[in-house]
């Protein structure tokens, strides 16, 4: 989790492919794939993006029953949510990857830490405040020099551990 910018996608792409090169089934859920698919795009308030991002918790833990890992890829900065996957998911590893503002803008390919509320609805980070994680597994302090295979390779490093408990 992360805000928008932070590379959650990048990451979550790389340990995905990891995961895979070991034999591993997975199943990897985007939050803007996810939005597309569920036909979402229509309202970003913060309300509602909870009641999204509660959605895609559930969602995960079906699919994630009938045998995948499943690395899901969104915001998920509500502390409601994070606390319904920890009691609700086997093996859930919480990864946050926290960005400065100034890395977000200057990553900000889709122009949304810039534009007016009005035009793309409101921004978690710029319009709302998140709800960071309090003890996530993972938590990654980037600062524009971190890589992805860093980043990648510590969420799996905490998987492997949390699989290795079960």
């Amino acid at each position: 989790m992360g805000l928008s910018g932070s590379g959650k996608t990048t990451t979550a792409n790389y340990v995905v492919q990891k995961l895979k090169q070991n034999g591993d089934n997975v199943v990897h859920l985007d939050g803007d794939d996810l939005r597309d698919a569920l036909n979402q795009r229509a309202s970003y308030d913060q309300n509602d993006r909870e009641k999204l991002a509660l959605s895609y918790a559930r969602l995960s833990r079906l699919i994630a029953g009938q045998g995948p890992i499943v690395v899901v890829s969104s915001i998920g900065l509500y502390s409601g949510v994070q606390q319904w996957l920890r009691e609700n998911i086997d093996c859930y590893v919480e990864a946050f990857l926290d960005a400065s503002m100034e890395l977000l803008i200057s990553r900000d390919k889709r122009g949304i830490y810039s534009q007016d509320a009005s035009k793309s609805g409101p921004v978690v980070g710029k319009d709302f405040s998140p709800q960071y994680p309090q003890h996530p597994d993972v938590h990654i302090k980037l600062d524009g020099t971190v890589s992805v295979e860093t980043c990648g390779e510590l969420v799996l490093s905490a998987f492997n551990t949390a699989r290795s408990k079960r």
